[in-house]
């Protein structure tokens, strides 16, 4: 029976932490090298801001417990 593989949000901000680390420590010898990780930590790391935006405008649009609980009431 094959797993299914689960990834999500944290799991991708947790991987342009790691390369961001890996850079630091220097893993990656010469320009050639690490720019397509780069390229693909840039990726990531737009997907992650974009997210996080749309999470952010979701829950600014979206009413609170207290507004549902208050639909009808009369004041």
């Amino acid at each position: 029976m094959e797993q299914q593989m689960n990834l999500n949000f944290n799991d991708i901000k947790d991987a342009v932490s790691i390369i961001d680390h890996a850079c630091q420590e220097g893993a990656f010898k010469g320009w050639d090298n690490i720019r397509p990780i780069l390229c693909v930590r840039d990726k990531l790391q737009a997907f992650v801001e974009s997210a996080q935006a749309a999470i952010q405008k979701n829950k600014e649009s979206s009413p609170s417990d207290e507004d549902i609980e208050n639909i009808g009431a009369v004041s």
